[in-house]
């Protein structure tokens, strides 16, 4: 799987923040809401730490709140009048450099509430989070809230996992003591974080997250289709892809690169003034264009594939 080689091809570890709740049950989104544009009511001083792209949009920030448990979302609850909608992902998913209702979710949602009923816009996007998380907080989010109708998750990259670093000495040294209470040990050293192992490692970790890829989505694969959930995956990331399509997960959908891009164009030219068609407002995450063309062929999924039984629909 030569692929792999030159995927992970650098030292490179880029860490994203600490790993804050890993031994909790309960929901905790994005709490650093200076990373968004949900800035309303807040003084320079108090968002001193947010990058420059978010100050130069405070004065017009998201409509759109953060809810009491740090999602972009609406408020979570146990009862739903109407088709009950999940969605997740990573930052591409939060919607970092862009307005809640700019994102693929928020556009997918909008879609399907024109013609459906549905409860609310419930989004556990959360950035740098890696697919175990992603799935983990599902299950958490089923474990309170009940079992949804309907899934949509945006997969990110397989090299995503967690970081040891030391938090002021770079990374961590192993023959450091480590003393106390393992949990807290973890709470206060390991950070989510994309790893790149270079050739001279041992590859052994690299496969291991393959088979936990696998592992965690025929899980949740599994559990969706026991309890009638409708399942919709998709990823931005090309190796992932490439990836899934050598296993038996059967709610992977690969979206054509080129329907994408004749997609994302006629979203230019359809709205010349959109200066963010391509590269969001932070110049890193996926602009509107990529966000409508996601929205739209995943819609188009949807509709082909609701009204039959839960096995895949091609």
């Amino acid at each position: 799987m030569t692929w792999i080689k030159n995927y992970y091809n650098s030292s490179d570890i880029l860490t994203n923040v600490r790993v804050a709740f890993p031994f909790n049950s309960e929901l905790q989104g994005w709490r650093i809401v200076e990373d968004s544009l949900v800035l309303k009511g807040k003084s320079i001083d108090e968002i001193a730490h947010a990058s420059k792209w978010v100050i130069d949009y405070k004065d017009n920030p998201d409509e759109f709140p953060i809810n009491s448990n740090f999602f972009r979302s609406d408020e979570f609850k146990d009862k739903h009048e109407g088709k009950h909608i999940l969605f997740s992902g990573c930052s591409v998913t939060y919607g970092i450099g862009l307005y809640t209702k700019e994102t693929w979710s928020y556009l997918l949602y909008d879609k399907i509430k024109k013609n459906e009923k549905v409860s609310g816009y419930y989004n556990l996007g959360t950035p740098g989070t890696s697919i175990f998380d992603i799935v983990f907080n599902v299950f958490k989010y089923i474990k309170k809230y009940g079992n949804p109708d309907v899934i949509f998750i945006d997969l990110p990259d397989l090299n995503r996992f967690y970081a040891l670093l030391d938090s002021f000495n770079g990374p961590f040294k192993w023959q450091d003591k480590i003393e106390g209470n393992p949990l807290d040990f973890i709470k206060n050293n390991f950070f989510h974080a994309s790893q790149k192992p270079n050739a001279g490692e041992n590859f052994s970790f690299v496969y291991e997250k393959l088979i936990y890829t696998y592992q965690y989505l025929s899980m949740l694969e599994t559990y969706c289709k026991n309890n009638n959930i409708k399942l919709f995956l998709f990823s931005y990331i090309g190796m992932l892809e490439h990836f899934l399509s050598m296993t038996d997960i059967s709610r992977y959908y690969q979206l054509k690169s080129s329907k994408i891009d004749q997609l994302v164009y006629d979203y230019h030219q359809q709205n010349k003034d959109d200066k963010f068609y391509l590269i969001a407002r932070d110049n890193a995450h996926p602009g509107t264009g990529q966000h409508h063309a996601w929205a739209e062929l995943m819609y188009e999924i949807y509709l082909g594939d609701k009204n039959v039984n839960w096995r895949r629909f091609n």
